[in-house]
């Protein structure tokens, strides 16, 4: 089955991830944030909740390590680099481990990091996403679908992803079934079908276009560009083996 939690009020405990495998989605900006900077051929991306643990972890982690971060959309003073996915280019991240703070994305998981299988998920990166969901329920194990929301409330953009990813996994598996979440997040998706639409009409969207952050949405929109997932070992986040 696929399950999608809404908000990340709707998280189970952590000892009930035990035989799950989550996709966390945070589309503005995150998790296309993290599928960028690895395929710019950054070596990692530690996600951390708060920005004091990062200046912490990266000191301790030393040379070669980017400090990366926002709160409320902006870049957090004094670090390398904020969350827009556009500056991270190779001449930035390449060979470099990138110790990442969000308002939403990584805080979303920091809390699912005790499943079997953690992963995430972007428009840029859809179709391996999908792909690699069915791997895991091919493994027997339970499906679930995280959307980070915006400061613990619902998400337009990610709800909608998760919408697109059910309906991908269900044309690649036969007798998936879907949970009332599942359900809505399909409806949702289906309502638009596209990504560029979702953003305009998203609150999230409409703050990021009044920060300055328009491109960004842009190039969020774009759908199975990128055809790996970003999977989480050891607190890091590297590229699980890339699906032809």
């Amino acid at each position: 089955m696929i399950d999608v939690a809404l908000v990340p009020a709707e998280l189970p405990e952590n000892h009930q991830l035990a035989d799950q495998a989550v996709l966390v989605i945070d589309v503005l900006r995150a998790t296309s944030t993290i599928v960028t900077a690895l395929a710019a051929g950054a070596t990692s991306v530690v996600p951390v909740s708060d920005p004091a643990e990062a200046r912490k972890l990266a000191e301790a982690l030393g040379d070669g390590i980017v400090m990366a971060g926002e709160r409320g959309g902006l870049p957090l003073p004094g670090f390398d680099l904020g969350n827009s996915p556009l500056e991270y280019t190779s001449e930035k991240v390449q060979g470099k481990v990138v110790v990442l703070s969000t308002t939403n994305g990584t805080v979303a998981l920091q809390r699912v990091q005790t499943a079997e299988k953690v992963g995430t998920a972007a428009f840029l990166n859809a179709a391996a996403a999908a792909d690699w969901a069915v791997q895991a329920l091919n493994e027997g194990l339970r499906l679930l679908l995280v959307c980070a929301g915006t400061v613990r409330r619902f998400s337009w953009e990610d709800t909608c992803l998760a919408g697109l990813l059910t309906c991908l996994i269900q044309e690649r598996q036969e007798g998936v079934t879907c949970s009332d979440g599942a359900v809505a997040a399909v409806r949702l998706w289906k309502g638009f079908n596209d990504a560029n639409e979702v953003f305009m009409l998203s609150r999230h969207g409409k703050r990021l276009k009044e920060l300055g952050f328009g491109a960004d949405l842009t190039y969020c929109a774009r759908t199975s560009v990128i055809n790996a997932v970003p999977e989480l070992h050891n607190a890091r986040l590297m590229f699980a083996e890339r699906i032809s």
